[in-house]
């Protein structure tokens, strides 16, 4: 979601819906956010790794005085964000909300979004991350 700060009024967009999706085992496709992979594409029911998460957007009005943010209500457990292939910001907790401050300037008319997130497998030290019942 873009969220644009203007004094007291805030205009918000929203960014749900489809993404290009692709992920590093090569499957690819449409996928709905918000949504986990694994509930979305039957190859990737049980898959950790690494996943990009894209779409376009077009920005809303932004006058000299507004600030633009990208809010997350959750990301995988690690995440990086980029914007017109600038990163915005980064995040680590799967079950966390965040935000990213967009830098002036960055948006143009029509902006480009990219998610890059990486659930860990038992290879790693998942055991040291918390997580609930989801499979």
């Amino acid at each position: 979601m873009v969220t644009r700060f203007a004094g007291d009024s805030r205009q918000q967009v929203s960014l749900d819906g489809p993404r290009d999706f692709r992920h590093e085992s090569g499957v690819s496709g449409q996928a709905q956010v918000p949504g986990p992979w694994q509930a979305q594409f039957p190859d990737l029911r049980s898959a950790m790794g690494r996943a990009t998460y894209a779409r376009s957007f077009a920005a809303p009005d932004l006058s000299q005085d507004d600030v633009a943010v990208l809010h997350f209500g959750a990301v995988g457990e690690r995440a990086v964000v980029r914007v017109n292939g600038e990163q915005v910001g980064q995040h680590e907790g799967g079950y966390l909300p965040f935000d990213c401050l967009l830098p002036e300037g960055l948006l143009g008319p029509e902006n480009w979004v990219e998610v890059e997130c990486h659930l860990p497998d038992g290879s790693e030290d998942f055991a040291e991350i918390p997580h609930g019942e989801q499979s």
